[in-house]
């Protein structure tokens, strides 16, 4: 009984603080009338390759296809102040190209606390990107880091609750171009295969990208 009260009192909890989230970005993009963070970005056309099979019972790290990719780099707040929290989000397409998936990235920490943290960088593109909270799959929780390599190559590394980073291919981008305004990344309803969010993430995050896409909508 005691386990299951702890259960419900974190997902009241998550689902409380999700709404507040929401709220809060609902408000900005009332009052901007658009995107109420990461506003400002450029894209990308890329290719996604896997040479180090994760088998982690998830098609885009075990099958080591090369994917085509959008990608988009943002700056979070868009104040035009020197630093920011950097944002890179990715459409992954599939071989035949009838499909995606969506993956968000922001800048933070790599250790095993300091992942949780955003950390600030003065260029787009700049700092190490993580998923920030973890993803769900088959082996367990699962963490996705992208390391800049050079201006347009980023090493892709996965790290579970028990292991270190592990270096299993590389994303790599083409020439920068204008931002594209309309297009939107669903990182809540269109994960990859084989993964999926904690019910405690679902939690915090479904309530700010519902209210706030529906403001801007």
């Amino acid at each position: 009984m005691l386990s299951r009260l702890i259960k419900n009192t974190g997902v009241l909890s998550s689902l409380a603080v999700g709404l507040a989230l929401g709220c809060g970005f609902a408000l900005l993009a009332a009052a901007k009338r658009k995107k109420p963070i990461h506003t400002k970005g450029v894209i990308a056309s890329g290719l996604w390759h896997i040479y180090h099979l994760a088998d982690r019972g998830v098609p885009l790290f075990d099958d080591g296809q090369k994917r085509k990719v959008l990608c988009r780099l943002s700056r979070s707040l868009s104040l035009g102040t020197r630093y920011d929290v950097m944002g890179l989000a990715l459409r992954l397409y599939e071989s035949q190209g009838t499909s995606h998936s969506d993956l968000l990235f922001v800048t933070t920490g790599e250790g095993r606390y300091s992942r949780y943290i955003p950390t600030l960088h003065r260029e787009m593109g700049d700092g190490t990107y993580t998923t920030l909270l973890p993803l769900q799959c088959r082996q367990g929780l699962l963490w996705t880091r992208l390391q800049p390599i050079s201006a347009r190559r980023y090493s892709i590394a996965l790290n579970s609750a028990r292991e270190g980073w592990e270096v299993i291919g590389e994303l790599q981008l083409a020439e920068l171009q204008t931002d594209d305004q309309s297009l939107r990344f669903d990182p809540i309803g269109a994960l990859p295969e084989g993964l999926s969010w904690p019910l405690w993430v679902r939690r915090l995050r479904a309530p700010s990208y519902s209210l706030s896409r529906t403001i801007t909508s």
